[in-house]
């Protein structure tokens, strides 16, 4: 039973009513607004909510009022972000790699409560369970706000890097050494992030994945100058980059089939100087990171995919496939 009534608390109590339980399939009546504000022992009669969702209303907030019938009902128009945005970003987390099942599990809770219960209901039950191995670094978002706060103060970063042994244990490079890192920026690749950032020790850029980084530590050293990457860098580094294996850019020229072209396209962009050989081939130059990645790509394409140039790539391709044949190098 209700026991008071406070107009202040009221008036956000039926706003958080609107938004926890009305949407554009759902609405809420005069009486339906009444029975929520009691859950909360609050005591308010009809025409002071009809005055109250006028004030909100006036104060900006976006209320439809609908007649179905013989009542009213009221919803929440529009939204910080619309189901299908959510949806996306439900999409996003649920198939990142780099965030671990349960950090998974904890922000879809949260962006559900971003919207009403029976869309949060619809959402929820679109997540599909993977099997997909995720991230074992609990570590990753501590190591993000690190990277976030180095870039801003224009620091160096110090960490340990590592990979998965065949007994499923770390194994740190360079001998379990600290890296000394100047960081640039953080990238998304293939549903990985990664820290792109100069390498004090190598003296070049390169790139490493958040999610193998342990022991990381923001240094009171600042970078030695402020390095940058404009967004047509990144945007032609992720098309180049397979898999975000380091390297050095090459011009390679490739003869495919013809039925290959929408592939090329799709992983290159249209930014392309496509050449017709004849009725069934053309032939591109792509500029690509060669790696053993690279080649990996190559062998999964279908059809007749030959390397014209230049020639050292050429001749580590063809030995490559000689291996894959069972003919030796």
């Amino acid at each position: 039973m209700a026991e008071r009534t406070n107009s202040r608390e009221k008036i956000i109590r039926i706003l958080e009513i609107l938004y926890k339980y009305s949407d554009d399939s759902h609405g809420l009546t005069n009486k339906d607004i009444q029975n929520h504000l009691e859950e909360y022992s609050i005591n308010a009669d009809r025409k002071s909510i009809y005055y109250d969702i006028k004030f909100l209303e006036k104060m900006g907030m976006d209320i439809i009022e609908d007649r179905v019938g013989t009542r009213v009902e009221y919803h929440i128009g529009s939204r910080l972000f619309e189901l299908a945005e959510l949806k996306l970003l439900v999409d996003i987390v649920q198939s990142s790699r780099f965030i671990t099942s349960k950090k998974s599990t904890t922000i879809i809770k949260k962006l559900c409560e971003l919207t009403s219960v029976n869309e949060a209901a619809t959402l929820k039950s679109n997540v599909v369970v993977s099997h997909r191995i995720k991230s074992m670094n609990e570590s990753i978002f501590i190591n993000t706000d690190i990277i976030q706060s180095a870039i801003m103060n224009r620091h160096r970063l110090r960490f340990r890097y590592f990979s998965w042994d065949i007994n499923k244990e770390k194994e740190f490079h360079r001998g379990g050494a600290y890296y000394i890192v100047e960081p640039i920026t953080l990238v998304w690749n293939n549903t990985y992030y990664y820290l792109v950032g100069y390498d004090v020790y190598r003296e070049e850029t390169r790139h490493y994945r958040v999610d193998k980084i342990v022991s990381m530590t923001e240094l009171d050293e600042l970078t030695e100058k402020s390095r940058s990457c404009d967004e047509d860098y990144f945007v032609k580094f992720n098309q180049n980059m397979f898999e975000m294996y380091n390297g050095t850019p090459r011009n390679v020229t490739l003869k495919l089939p013809s039925q290959l072209a929408n592939v090329i396209v799709d992983r290159f962009g249209t930014d392309l100087d496509i050449h017709r050989v004849d009725d069934n081939t053309f032939e591109v130059t792509v500029n690509v990171v060669v790696s053993g990645q690279f080649y990996g790509w190559l062998f999964g394409l279908d059809g007749d995919t030959t390397i014209v140039a230049p020639d050292d790539v050429r001749e580590e391709y063809e030995r490559r496939c000689r291996m894959k044949a069972g003919l030796g190098g």
